[in-house]
């Protein structure tokens, strides 16, 4: 059975220093956009029972800080997956505060890993007030064993080194896939950077910029390029899906309880159900061309005349009847047997 908290336990806190990942989940405000999940192996610090605090790297998107500015939602959930105890526990709060590097102070610094705050590519810091806490008993979770950490984020961003990390960010980090402003926008306010989609993500252009401020990440961009036509073909065909769904939706008016339609709608189920209507549609017809060919007679002998139909020509009422008719008559021959004899 699941347990409610109001804030970080001694225990929790116990149980969180031993994860070594964690997930942290943001949503926007417009139900059109997307929800994110992140997995995080480090950068996570307990300021007190009900405030936390995760240092952030820079990354090939910004989704979470886009979601935090907007509207400061968001879930940190940990979980056991190595031996001991099943366990889950989520951390429900909201974003007060997203704290560039320049604006930490040493005492919040020195409680992240040094690699991470020392690395070019330490981007934020959010604090966050946690209002709910649960625990949840995690036994489908499948026990694992750890091998060791990734090095490659780390490696990518000391290649790239602290001077191309601002037009990283602006390229990279200026707007989430819905186009919502992220944290690039918190670096360069003074910077008009506007949104250019490409290969199904929205990087950040600026007046001014060279032909090499935006390949730092060469390897990737090449990469965007050989997959952007495989991404438009995909998203015709999530386009000719939705339209699918759509028609799906509109012929048989299934809806949920805001009143819009469903996105997906189990086939098999609308072909019984369609099947369905037209056997009722076929019964109303044929109960109309008979009510309309027997218009004349009145509805007192009309009601009879069908009911002695259904009587005599009911199959059952039929066998039934001959079955006591032969009966009868077996019954009849024996009694004439005795007699004479």
């Amino acid at each position: 059975m699941g347990k409610l908290l109001n804030g970080i336990s001694t225990e929790d806190a116990a149980f969180i220093a031993k994860q070594r990942l964690y997930f942290v989940a943001t949503a926007p405000s417009s139900n059109e956009h997307h929800i994110n999940m992140s997995p995080r192996s480090d950068g996570f610090q307990i300021v007190n029972e009900n405030v936390v605090a995760i240092c952030d790297l820079s990354g090939s998107a910004a989704e979470t800080a886009a979601h935090l500015l907007q509207n400061g939602r968001i879930t940190i959930m940990f979980t056991n997956m190595e031996k001991g105890p099943p366990k889950i526990l989520r951390l429900y709060g909201f974003n007060t505060q997203i704290l560039l590097p320049s604006e930490c102070d040493q005492k919040l610094l020195d409680g992240f890993p040094s690699e991470m705050t020392a690395s070019p590519g330490f981007r934020a810091v959010y604090y966050v007030h946690i209002h709910r806490v649960t625990q949840s008993c995690g036994y489908s979770i499948p026990i694992m064993k750890f091998e060791k950490n990734r090095t490659n984020l780390y490696d990518s961003l000391n290649m790239r080194g602290k001077e191309k990390m601002p037009k990283y960010h602006i390229f990279k980090n200026a707007f989430s896939i819905d186009g919502l402003p992220g944290l690039a926008h918190l670096y360069n306010k003074e910077t008009d950077i506007r949104p250019q989609l490409e290969g199904g993500y929205i990087f950040g252009h600026y007046d001014g910029e060279t032909d090499d401020d935006d390949t730092d990440d060469s390897d990737d961009e090449n990469e965007n390029k050989k997959t952007m036509k495989k991404e438009q073909d995909h998203l015709t065909i999530i386009k000719k899906t939705n339209q699918f769904h759509e028609q799906l939706n509109s012929s048989n008016a299934r809806t949920m309880g805001l009143g819009k339609p469903l996105p997906f709608v189990n086939t098999s189920v609308l072909k019984v159900e369609e099947t369905k209507e037209k056997e009722k549609a076929s019964s109303s017809m044929e109960k109309e061309t008979t009510n309309s060919s027997s218009s004349l007679i009145p509805t007192s002998s009309k009601s009879t005349e069908i009911n002695m139909y259904n009587n005599i020509f009911n199959i059952p009422n039929v066998l039934s009847f001959s079955c006591g008719l032969l009966f009868c008559q077996v019954i009849n021959t024996a009694m004439r047997h005795r007699f004479k004899n």
